[in-house]
């Protein structure tokens, strides 16, 4: 995470504290009368305060919050009322600056922003709070300092889990000790929660009911009711009664159904009026025209005009209690399915919740065996993270604990593998270095506060040592302005004292000198026979060799370069551990076979030594040395590296050798693999060729 991550947590923070302030500025009053919510008032203030200075961000709106935050601190003397005012005047300014912050600025890491544009999970500020709270969850060991998950109660269903799954004191140890780890820890979670989330929204199992309960609000009054018995036989082949209250609505609509049947005409009418959208007074007025109103007219207890009335209120009465009905029908359907999909999603949620856990438990658990093996090879294990899943990984294990394990119980062999690639010609090598260099010297020092000795007159502009004439044309209002000049100008007549006392300054200087370059500990060359004739004690010496100078080239920080070869070659740049310890394994548990051929490893070991990056490296072949004559080509080449202080080595893991091919070799050392002891007897000949070099 890099600093504008860092400044984006420092604005949640003050979103965070933005909405507390909202909160407790409803109640003013309490503000200026309650302690407890006067310290409330004044702990956001100063939260925000103390986020805003480390944005370094200046402006007047940054600078009004930081100087509250000071004046709370120090305990200034400032009118509560005049701070409240100034809170509740910025504090909208303030929240949008902190939103329009959070979105547009985005992780730098690929995998986050993606989350946070496209995550799909609430908003946009949700989700880029979600990642720094999550981020500060991990690394962060002072609680007070982290961001708070968001609210949103749609991402809350994830951040929930999400710290049910970091509550685990190996990850968070993890994590606190390796940031480019937390990062990646950040990356799975936040892949996670995006994946499953996109698995809920499209294998949503309640989509066909969600349809018809949107087709259904969107029915008027009439039509509903007119469905009502098919929406009611769908729904109860789903919910019983104690889901939705069926009975109760049925005795509802069956008593609407029970008014007088005068009652029931006005209403049946004005149903049909209403379809073709005509208001209940414009309706009834048609329907007192009409010929069916003649009809039944002398039967009706009063005359025309009340009626009317009558049928204007029982119309009104009819519909609002219908359309009460209708939409406390349709809220028990929402809710219940709302709580049903709810349920769904949160024990599905929390089954994906405990697959992720135990397969990340299971990452970190082989992360730190991972840790374990290569931490003696290097400290940059933070991007090795992803190395630690996979099937195969389970042989790989056993495979670096195998070789580790031979290393660490034969010394000799250790003790090999350091001394591999560090001798070199014994004519040395100069190069031009900067040294930093002090020099001490004499200077004065003047001594405030004391005048010393009079030794003259000087002019100046310190009033406290002008002579008594410059005194004199100060208090004399015809010459006061001559004074000033001089003053201004600094050529008052002044005494001069002697008031300076020795003392040494410190001088810092750099300079060039000669240094003699350090010899060895340059990058290696291994080239590896890998033919069948390898096969054994010489596969096993190989690949032990093998480990080891991988092992301290990555501990000293050396480049280290495998060519594997037997007809044909395989290469493995082994400094870059994150992305070749799966060949490494790969070649550490492979079974050596087929022809020997030479000549293309040591064309490719020459072409490295053209390289920046293997200029003079130290070449070492291990093999039986069963093979043809080198070509004519490659002998002449090997000359020419010679000449250019390459060095080239032969571990010889035979009694046959083609003497021819050695003789190309500036160092040979044997192994007899019918002897005793030959690890020990490999350390003796390099030291001795130490010496002789």
């Amino acid at each position: 995470m890099d600093l504008s991550n860092k400044l984006r947590r420092a604005f949640n923070v003050i979103l965070e504290a933005v909405s507390e302030l909202k909160l407790i500025l409803n109640e003013k009053d309490k503000i200026k009368n309650d302690k407890g919510m006067r310290s409330r008032f004044e702990r956001e203030v100063e939260k925000i305060g103390e986020n805003i200075a480390r944005t370094k961000i200046r402006n007047d709106l940054f600078k009004t919050f930081k100087d509250l935050r000071n004046d709370i601190s120090h305990l200034n003397t400032i009118d509560t009322d005049v701070i409240i005012n100034s809170v509740t005047e910025k504090i909208p300014e303030l929240e949008k600056f902190s939103e329009e912050y959070i979105n547009t600025h985005f992780s730098n890491n690929n995998v986050l922003k993606a989350f946070e544009k496209f995550g799909g999970i609430g908003s946009q500020i949700d989700r880029a709070k979600f990642i720094d709270a999550l981020f500060d969850k991990l690394t962060e060991k002072d609680k007070s300092n982290w961001t708070k998950f968001p609210s949103n109660q749609t991402i809350k269903t994830y951040t929930t889990q999400v710290e049910e799954i970091i509550n685990h004191s190996d990850l968070i140890k993890l994590t606190q000790e390796n940031q480019v780890v937390a990062t990646q820890v950040t990356e799975d979670i936040t892949k996670w929660a995006k994946e499953l989330h996109k698995k809920l929204t499209t294998q949503n199992p309640f989509s066909e009911e969600e349809n018809m309960l949107t087709e259904t609000k969107q029915l008027s009054s009439q039509d509903f009711f007119g469905n009502y018995e098919k929406i009611s036989e769908y729904l109860s082949s789903i919910y019983d009664n104690r889901q939705i209250n069926f009975d109760f609505f049925d005795k509802k609509l069956k008593k609407l159904d029970k008014r007088l049947d005068i009652d029931r005409i006005i209403i049946g009418e004005i149903k049909e009026i209403s379809k073709g959208k005509i208001d209940i007074k414009e309706g009834i007025e048609k329907f007192l025209e009409s010929e069916k109103f003649k009809d039944f007219q002398k039967d009706l207890p009063f005359n025309k005009i009340n009626y009317k009335k009558y049928a204007e209120k029982k119309a009104k009465e009819t519909l609002q209690e219908s359309e009460a009905l209708r939409q406390n029908f349709l809220k028990d359907w929402e809710r219940t399915l709302f709580n049903k999909k709810h349920k769904f999603e949160l024990d599905e949620i929390d089954k994906a919740r405990k697959t992720f856990m135990q397969s990340l438990y299971e990452k970190v658990a082989k992360f730190n065996q991972l840790k374990e093996l290569l931490e003696p090879f290097t400290k940059d294990l933070g991007r090795l993270w992803d190395l630690s899943g996979g099937v195969w990984k389970n042989s790989g294990f056993e495979l670096l604990k195998k070789f580790a394990d031979i290393l660490e119980n034969d010394k000799a062999i250790k003790e090999l593998a350091a001394m591999l690639g560090r001798y070199r010609k014994s004519e040395k090598e100069f190069e031009e270095v900067e040294i930093d260099k002090i020099i001490i010297k004499p200077k004065f020092k003047p001594r405030h506060a004391n005048k010393g000795e009079v030794i003259g007159v000087r002019e100046s502009d310190d009033i406290s040592s002008m002579l008594p004439i410059e005194a004199a044309t100060l208090f004399n209002p015809k010459t006061r302005p001559i004074f000033l000049k001089k003053f201004v100008e600094k050529k008052l007549m002044t005494y001069d004292f002697k008031n300076q006392a020795e003392d040494t300054e410190r001088i810092d200087i750099k300079e060039k000198q000669l240094k003699e370059k350090e010899d060895g500990k340059g990058p290696i060359i291994i080239c590896v026979d890998t033919s069948g004739s390898m096969h054994g004690t010489p596969e096993q010496v190989a690949k032990t060799v093998c480990f080891a100078l991988t092992k301290i080239a990555l501990k000293e920080k050396r480049k280290c370069f495998l060519i594997s070869f037997s007809t044909k070659i395989q290469t493995i740049e082994l400094t870059d551990l994150q992305n070749s310890l799966d060949k490494l394994v790969a070649f550490l548990g492979m079974s050596f076979n087929g022809g020997t051929d030479a000549n293309p490893a040591l064309e490719k070991a020459l072409e490295m030594l053209a390289t920046n990056d293997y200029k003079q490296a130290d070449v070492l072949m291990v093999s039986d040395f069963l093979m043809d004559t080198l070509r004519k080509e490659i002998i002449e080449n090997l000359e020419q590296a010679k000449i250019n202080k390459t060095r080239f080595h032969s571990l010889v893991i035979s009694t046959n050798a083609n003497i021819n091919v050695l003789k190309q070799f500036n160092h040979n050392w044997n192994y007899n693999t019918n002897g005793s002891n030959q690890n020990e007897a490999l350390v003796k000949q390099l030291k001795i060729l130490s010496h002789i070099n």
